[in-house]
């Protein structure tokens, strides 16, 4: 990671695990599905989107580290004085799944040196039912709680599993039915960030 930006992955690691430690309690609740509002997403905001990312900003803050954060509920908020780098999140990935109790649902965490997913340094993904921790650092490889972790084999669409958002308009869902057609199997689970760990 570049030594200019504070957020490195064992930043990613200690915000995954502090974001599991406080979402973990309100998984299947009443309370941690209710609405809030509507997220910088455009997505409806619940209980438990909202105090994960507040658990990100805290997290920041108490540390001393300074980044532009973007997160998929608040938006781009400067945090300190002299951002380093960002750090983009999405605190609850698969809501629908974390407020139901359905065990699929995660945190994504990317640290990018500048404003472009190709300086993208290091990422983190968090179960947030069973705390696996998947990271990722820039031509360092793949790693599952610790575990070196590589890629499918399959080098042709025909014996790949897809994951593609189903709930998408009819319009969008138009153009991935060629897709859909030719993969050897598709899925959506909900959790984008977990489905392709």
């Amino acid at each position: 990671m570049n030594r200019m930006n504070q957020i490195n992955l064992d930043v990613l690691m200690e915000i995954s695990k502090n974001i599991y430690r406080t979402v973990h309690p309100f998984l299947g609740s009443r309370e941690g599905g209710k609405a809030i509002g509507i997220g910088f997403g455009g997505d409806l905001t619940r209980f438990i989107d909202q105090i994960a990312e507040k658990a990100v900003v805290k997290y920041l803050k108490e540390k001393g580290l300074s980044c532009i954060l973007i997160g998929e509920e608040g938006g781009v908020q400067k945090i300190g004085e002299n951002p380093e780098g960002y750090l983009i999140v999405d605190a609850v990935d698969g809501t629908t799944n974390a407020v139901r109790g359905i065990n699929f649902s995660s945190a994504s965490l990317a640290a990018a040196s500048k404003d472009s997913l190709e300086d993208v340094e290091a990422a983190a993904v968090i179960n947030l039912f069973d705390g696996e921790l998947y990271v990722a650092e820039k031509d360092k490889g793949a790693r599952l709680d610790g575990k070196r972790i590589t890629t499918s084999k399959a080098s042709e669409l025909k014996n790949s599993i897809v994951s593609i958002d189903v709930s998408s308009t009819p319009e969008r869902l138009n153009r991935v039915i060629p897709v859909m057609k030719t993969a050897r199997r598709v899925r959506s689970l909900g959790a984008a960030s977990l489905e392709i760990c």
